[in-house]
C-alpha cells in the first residue's frame, strides 16, 4: 500500500481493553505498512456482548456477540480492519472476511485468580470466587471444592470493582487482559495442570475483508509462524468438541522450537461425563486430532472450516 492521504479505519469494541488492544495493533500496523500512524482511525462499535453485560452469553446467542457488528461493519465498508479477540471468534469464520494478521504482543496464555490473599491456594474455606466461565467453574471446582464459584460477566474493570467492594474473595481473570491494560500483577498464575485456556486465549485476530487482499500484503507476510501454527491447532482441536470460549472445554498448543510438533493441552468432559484433563506431544495437527478422539473418547471428528479464511 503506497501512503496517502486515505485514512484506514480500524474497528473494535468500546471496552477499555478493546481499545488498548487496538492501539497496539494500529501501532503495528502503521509499522508493516510504513504508513502514517496519524492517517489510521480507531472506530468504536457497540456490539451485543458489550450491551447487555449482565447477561450470560448463551442467553445473548454464544457465538459471535462480541463480533458480529465488527463483522458488519466490515462488509458494508464502514471499517477497513477490525481487531478480535481470537477467542471470541467462531469456528467457522465468516464468508468474505479473512484474517490477515495474528498478534499476541507478549502478553500471557494464561488465567489468573486475583485475590487480596496471597495466591488462590491461600483464600479461606469457602470462599466466593467469581467468574462467567463454565470452563474455570469446573477447573476451579476440581482445584477447591469447597469454594463457591458464582457467575459474574461485565468487564475487567467491573469484575475489579466488585472484587474490591468485597463481594468475591477472588476472580479469575484472563492474565493478557490486565497485562494490556498495564495492571501489575501480583497473584501468580495458573499452571496449565491447575487451569488450562480456552482455545486462542491471548491472541489477537486483525480481519480484513478478502476482496481487498492485495492491499495488505505487507501484514500477512509478517505473520508469525508459530502463533499461526497455535490458532489453527487450537481451532480444529476445539472444532470435535464444538467448542465455543463458553464452553467447559481448555485447550492449548504449546509449539516447540522452529515449530517442529507440539505439546497438546485438554481440559473438557471425556466419555463418563467426568472432568478430564490430559497433555500430550504430537508431531503435527493430524496427530493432535487423533490424540484427542482416542484420549477423550469422541464419537465424531468432523474436521472444521476454522482455517478456509486465514491466509
Amino acid at each position: 500500500m503506497r501512503k496517502s492521504d486515505r485514512i484506514i479505519r480500524v474497528g473494535t469494541r468500546g471496552s477499555a481493553l478493546a481499545r488498548a488492544q487496538t492501539q497496539m495493533i494500529i501501532k503495528r500496523v502503521a509499522e508493516l505498512l510504513n504508513y502514517p500512524l496519524e492517517h489510521i482511525e480507531l472506530v468504536l462499535i457497540n456490539t451485543r456482548g458489550d450491551a447487555f453485560p449482565s447477561t450470560p452469553m448463551k442467553e445473548l446467542g454464544g457465538k459471535g456477540v462480541f463480533i458480529k457488528e465488527l463483522e458488519h461493519a466490515l462488509l458494508t465498508n464502514q471499517i477497513d480492519l477490525a481487531v478480535h479477540s481470537c477467542k471470541d471468534m467462531p469456528l467457522e469464520l465468516t464468508e468474505g472476511l479473512e484474517i490477515i494478521g495474528l498478534f499476541d504482543e507478549g502478553a500471557s496464555h494464561q488465567d489468573v485468580c486475583v485475590t487480596p490473599y496471597e495466591s488462590w491456594q491461600k483464600m479461606p474455606t469457602h470462599s466466593r470466587v467469581g467468574t462467567s466461565s463454565l470452563r474455570r467453574f469446573g477447573q476451579m471446582k476440581l482445584l477447591r471444592p469447597d469454594c463457591e464459584v458464582i457467575f459474574l460477566r461485565g468487564n475487567v474493570t467491573s469484575r475489579l470493582e466488585k472484587l474490591k467492594q468485597g463481594d468475591f474473595d477472588g476472580i479469575i481473570l484472563a492474565a493478557a487482559g490486565l497485562q494490556r491494560l498495564g495492571m501489575h500483577i501480583t497473584c501468580p498464575m495458573f499452571e496449565l495442570d491447575e487451569m488450562v485456556p480456552p482455545f486462542n486465549q491471548g491472541l489477537l485476530a486483525l480481519q480484513a475483508r478478502a476482496e481487498d487482499d492485495s492491499q495488505w500484503l505487507m501484514i500477512k507476510e509478517n505473520i508469525n509462524l508459530s502463533l499461526k501454527m497455535r490458532m489453527i491447532w487450537e481451532r480444529e482441536i476445539a472444532a470435535l468438541f464444538a467448542a465455543t470460549c463458553q464452553s467447559a472445554v481448555g485447550i492449548y498448543v504449546d509449539i516447540q522450537s522452529h515449530c517442529e510438533g507440539a505439546i497438546v493441552w485438554i481440559f473438557a468432559m471425556n466419555h463418563l461425563n467426568d472432568w478430564h484433563r490430559a497433555h500430550a506431544y504430537c508431531d503435527n495437527l493430524e496427530a493432535a486430532l487423533s490424540w484427542t478422539i482416542r484420549e477423550f473418547r469422541l464419537k465424531t471428528h468432523s474436521w472444521s472450516k476454522c482455517t478456509l479464511a486465514f491466509v
